[in-house]
């Protein structure tokens, strides 16, 4: 990255994906970024500074994100919302 990131931020949900949606403010620290995505990566959240907030590998359950979800109220909703996933009930509204 340009400079390093840490605090609150606010990014925004690009794509529908059943763990989040419009604008959240979530917490980074962090000096790196996903720039390039692998081949079947898609991108599903992205800020100014940052491209790849949260991104998803096409096909499959696994997710990843640039920020630390466990560090904010909107991050810690996505890991409820994965969880949900992840026992096949369904995921809370985004």
């Amino acid at each position: 990255m340009r400079e390093p990131r840490s605090g609150e931020r606010e990014i925004t949900v690009r794509t529908g994906n059943g763990l989040c949606a419009g604008i959240l403010r979530v917490y980074e620290s962090h000096a790196y970024e996903i720039s390039t995505l692998p081949r079947r990566g898609v991108s599903l959240a992205g800020s100014p500074e940052c491209a790849n907030e949260i991104i998803r590998m096409d096909g499959t359950s696994a997710y990843g994100t640039q920020f630390h979800p466990e560090m904010s109220a909107d991050g810690r909703r996505i890991i409820d919302a994965f969880a949900q996933l992840g026992s096949g009930a369904a995921p809370p509204d985004p």
